[in-house]
């Protein structure tokens, strides 16, 4: 890693850090450079605003949001697409899980205020459809089977983890619950 990369991935983490703590509206770049140990200057050879960084942060877990994704794309296994869903969703939740706070700075305090916030909501949204669909491309209902298990994915994602701080297992565990009873009658 260049030195330019190093400097750029220390002001992400310590952005990061400094959202998780002071949340977005409470947090200023001098806050992050100052976690860094780099000069104000520093941060705006990298990005141009506080706003900017943060988009950055949330392409950066879109980015991991779109592997994961690629990744049950070519592992989907046709016979228990249970078993997909179920691998799928708990590293879904346990990535979501470790940047929980940017989660809920993006979902609570920015989504409603921010244009380019909306777009990277809604392209992940049906980034998470379509894998969804694809993943029951067999099925007379597949839209109305990926819309359910996104919105009730969402839901846990939202206010059970996110604002009841439920311990993760049990909302993967609820997740799964959910799944069950979604597709019953519907797969193997």
């Amino acid at each position: 890693m260049s030195q330019s990369e190093d400097t750029k991935s220390k002001l992400i983490r310590s952005a990061i850090k400094v959202f998780s703590e002071k949340g977005y509206f409470n947090a200023k770049v001098s806050d992050i450079v100052k976690d860094a140990g780099y000069a104000q200057g520093t941060f705006y050879l990298y990005f141009s605003s506080k706003e900017d960084i943060f988009l950055h942060i949330v392409k950066l877990i879109v980015g991991q949001i779109d592997e994961l994704i690629q990744k049950y794309k070519n592992k989907k296994d046709k016979q228990n697409i249970s078993q997909t869903i179920y691998s799928f969703s708990e590293e879904m939740f346990l990535l979501l899980y470790s940047y929980k706070e940017v989660a809920y700075i993006f979902f609570f305090q920015l989504l409603c205020m921010q244009e380019n916030f909306k777009e990277v909501y809604v392209s992940t949204y049906k980034k998470f459809i379509d894998f969804y669909t694809e993943l029951f491309c067999e099925f007379d209902n597949k839209d109305i089977i990926a819309g359910l298990i996104v919105s009730y994915g969402e839901k846990l994602l939202k206010f059970d983890l996110l604002i009841e701080k439920k311990d993760i297992n049990k909302v993967i565990s609820e997740f799964n619950q959910a799944v069950k009873l979604i597709l019953r009658g519907i797969v193997k």
